[in-house]
C-alpha cells in the first residue's frame, strides 16, 4: 500500500517505523497454500490449476508472487502457467482455497515459528487464531524471498511537533503496553525500528515495473 501511495505522490506520507519479528528480522513472506489432500506438494505441481491472488494492490498477495514465482516454475509467466483470479483480500483468498474455488492460494506469513501454529504473525496466524483455518488441512507449497515489513506512516504535512509525539508514542508502545502493541500489529513481534523510504525502494520499483503507478 505504501508503494502505491508513493508512486502517486512521494511526498504525501512518510514511513517512520516498522515492526521487528521475534527473530530480529524486519521482513515477512508471501506463501502459497494448497489443501493437504490435493496432491500438490510444490508450486510447480499446480500447472494448469487455479491460483488465487489476494488483491491487485497487495504486495504479498499479488506483486511479489507475480515477480518471483517464475523462478519456481521454470521461468514461465504465472498468468499462463496457472488459471489466476483475485479473491478480494488475503482472508477471502484462503477461504476460496478451503471452499474449493482455487487450488492454490497466496497469502502472507512471518515465516517465524511453527507452521502448525500458523507461524507467529500474518494472515495465516490470524485465521488460525480466529478458528477459520486448521493447519492440519493445508500444506505450504511455495515461499517468496523476504519482503520488507510494512511501515507505519504519517502525513508529511503534519507539524514537526506532532510528528515527534507520534514517533515517541509508537517507539515506547512495546515496552509500555505489549498487548496493545500485539493487537495493533496482529501477532507476536519484538519491537519497532526506524525506517525511511529507501527501505521500500525495491517494492516501489517492482510495483512500478509490474503494475504501474
Amino acid at each position: 500500500a505504501y508503494a502505491a501511495v508513493y508512486l502517486k505522490d512521494p511526498k504525501a506520507v512518510e514511513p517512520f517505523l516498522t515492526n521487528v519479528q521475534t527473530d530480529g528480522s524486519t521482513g515477512y513472506y508471501s506463501v502459497a497454500l494448497a489443501l493437504k489432500d490435493s496432491g500438490i506438494t510444490a508450486i510447480a505441481d499446480a500447472k494448469g490449476k487455479r491460483l488465487g491472488y489476494a488483491d491487485p494492490d497487495s504486495t504479498s498477495g499479488y506483486l511479489i508472487p507475480k515477480v518471483t514465482l517464475p523462478e519456481s516454475i521454470g521461468g514461465e509467466d504465472p498468468e499462463k502457467y496457472f488459471v489466476t483470479s483475485f479473491n478480494g483480500g488475503h482472508e477471502n483468498n484462503v477461504l476460496a482455497l478451503l471452499d474449493g474455488k482455487v487450488d492454490v492460494a497466496v497469502t502472507w506469513a512471518s515465516g517465524v515459528g511453527e507452521f502448525s501454529e500458523g507461524y507467529t504473525s500474518g494472515n495465516v496466524r490470524s485465521m488460525v487464531d480466529k478458528g477459520m483455518l486448521d493447519m492440519e488441512n493445508v500444506v505450504q507449497v511455495w515461499q517468496s524471498p523476504l519482503i520488507p515489513n510494512g511501515p507505519l506512516v504519517m502525513r508529511s504535512s503534519l507539524p514537526q511537533e506532532m510528528k515527534d509525539k507520534i514517533v515517541a508514542f509508537y517507539k515506547g508502545l512495546p515496552a509500555a503496553d505489549y498487548e496493545c502493541f500485539r493487537s495493533i500489529e496482529n501477532g507476536d513481534f519484538k519491537d519497532y525500528t526506524p525506517v525511511t523510504p529507501e527501505f521500500y525502494q525495491p517494492i516501489i520499483d517492482a510495483r512500478k515495473s509490474t503494475i504501474g503507478g
